[in-house]
């Protein structure tokens, strides 16, 4: 039992004295650059408020709150100006695809899903809840601006007409042209019905004369 002990006591000395060394020689390394949370992540997030901006106006806001959930396919590239990689925005889905369709989108999308009900659910019950993997993007375009200007000036146009080419002849108006044609056949239509009314006053009377007397 003495002599397994002071082996042990050995082998636990020798992985001890390993661990320093390797402490040692990570101390001299320079720590490498975190690419993902300096550079591609807050792309990511500027060209999702970015595109978000551009249809604020056409959004819908539904009584009681409602969730919309956007797909966006990103590409990064391989140096940028600065040497670092850059995001490109291919397109956002307005309804992504939330199958197991390969073993990476599998886990993925489960723990979206997840994390979907705990926003919907749970926060709305308990604020303090956690959201899971989502996080809320922070920008600064909450400030609400007024549409209306207090004393604008009159505003005007100012230019020169430009003249137009030689040999331009201007378009004619279809729509004009179509209401000219029904004018014309609907007066002519008129015209036959009430030559039509005078045949027949004229035939009324069979022997031609006036004074009424047919033998």
């Amino acid at each position: 039992l003495t002599d397994n002990s002071e082996e042990a006591e050995g082998s636990g000395d020798a992985a001890a004295g390993a661990e320093a060394s390797e402490e040692a020689d990570c101390s001299d390394r320079t720590p490498c650059e975190d690419l993902w949370g300096d550079c591609l992540q807050p792309q990511f997030q500027q060209m999702i408020i970015n595109s978000l901006l551009c249809v604020k106006d056409e959004i819908v806001h539904r009584k009681g709150g409602g969730y919309e959930v956007f797909g966006y396919d990103f590409m990064v590239s391989d140096g940028g100006p600065d040497g670092k990689p850059k995001a490109w925005l291919i397109e956002v889905n307005s309804s992504p695809a939330c199958d197991y369709s390969t073993p990476v989108t599998c886990p993925l999308v489960k723990k979206m899903m997840e994390d979907t009900a705990k926003i919907m659910v749970d926060l709305r019950e308990n604020p303090d809840s956690g959201t899971g993997e989502w996080e809320l993007l922070q920008h600064g375009h909450n400030k609400l601006v007024s549409n209306r200007t207090e004393r604008c000036p009159q505003l005007a146009v100012e230019g020169k007409e430009i003249p137009p080419p030689k040999g331009f002849i201007k378009k004619k108006n279809k729509s004009k042209k179509k209401k000219q044609k029904k004018g014309v056949t609907k007066g002519a239509a008129e015209t036959d019905a009430d030559d039509g009314d005078g045949d027949d006053d004229e035939e009324s009377d069979p022997d031609g004369d006036d004074d009424g007397d047919g033998e």
